[in-house]
């Protein structure tokens, strides 16, 4: 597999300013965070479970320049070569979020595909329906950071969907003495650790208890088998 970076080129038209906090809100929200590695600083989000992404950006003008990868131990991978990678997915859908919001400040269009080097987003001043006067920047500061939360929960609520289907399938594999593997049921536990904080909590809990019941019965039917 080709190492290397995905990189994205944006041209907008509007203010800078507003350009970086929207990527910085996008990056706190995300769980990302400053790294270092080998003299590189960058961003970094995820752990040791899933992998690790990495990111990191600049501002030249009035062009956005993003760098995006999966950050591994064997070296750095471009998305595009992990399109079936979950986590890769997962990072693909949270910048193609980012890009929207960047293109929301001006109602342009854009999608998430490299080398956006012919996008423009025209700069327009966003009115209040009601009272005709300009939106204030920071509820548009408001609107992304919460644009950015809402994303990264659903994510958290996919994981725990994942695990609590898992968790019905060692169940019953239980039963039928089919140990799923000490891997599998780790991540049954740390997909439902993810949605203990989201509207999908009860599916959550309902995965842990499964859990422990599908590995207290393979351990009492060896108990039985052996005696």
């Amino acid at each position: 597999m080709k190492k290397g970076k995905s990189n994205y080129n944006l041209t907008f038209n509007s203010d800078s300013t507003l350009v970086n906090n929207i990527v910085q809100s996008y990056l706190k929200e995300s769980g990302f965070n400053m790294y270092e590695k080998k003299g590189e600083k960058y961003y970094r989000a995820g752990d040791a479970m899933l992998g690790y992404k990495g990111f990191n950006y600049s501002i030249n003008g009035n062009n956005l320049i993003i760098e995006a990868w999966l950050d591994g131990a064997l070296g750095d991978f471009p998305l595009e070569q992990n399109s079936l990678n979950m986590l890769a997915m997962d990072y693909r859908n949270s910048l193609n979020k980012l890009f929207q919001e960047i293109n929301k400040l001006n109602n342009g269009g854009m999608n998430m595909n490299n080398n956006f080097n012919n996008q423009n987003i025209n700069n327009q001043m966003n009115y209040d329906p009601n009272t005709g006067q300009p939106i204030n920047n920071n509820d548009n500061n408001n609107n992304f950071v919460q644009s950015f939360q809402d994303e990264t929960m659903k994510k958290k609520e996919r994981m725990c969907e994942i695990g609590f289907w898992l968790s019905i399938l060692g169940l019953v594999c239980s039963f039928f003495g089919i140990a799923y593997g000490i891997f599998v049921y780790i991540m049954d536990f740390y997909f439902a650790s993810q949605g203990l904080k989201t509207r999908k909590k009860g599916k959550a809990i309902a995965t842990i208890v499964l859990s422990i019941i599908s590995i207290l019965f393979i351990i009492f039917t060896l108990i039985i088998a052996n005696s």
